[in-house]
């Protein structure tokens, strides 16, 4: 499967989220972003009480998380 579909210019972005509870959780999302930036701005921009919604690598399944939740999170090209 590759990363960059360069006919639709869509991006897999890998998001590893730490909880407060020291939890990791690993999501995915397939969009038109191409900065770390832009991507973290999309996730983070709600308030403590918003939640954000990855899917797994295959998009079989949703992961929600709540934002206030979140300690620590890494984005990479995944």
């Amino acid at each position: 499967m590759s990363l960059i579909n360069k006919d639709e210019k869509r991006y897999w972005w890998k998001l590893e989220i730490f909880l407060k509870s020291g939890e990791k959780i690993e999501g995915y999302d397939k969009n038109e972003f191409d900065s770390s930036i832009d991507v973290a701005k999309k996730y983070l921009s709600g308030d403590d009480t918003s939640f954000i919604m990855l899917g797994d690598r295959p998009l079989t399944k949703s992961i929600i998380v709540r934002i206030g939740e979140i300690s620590a999170m890494t984005i990479s090209v995944g």
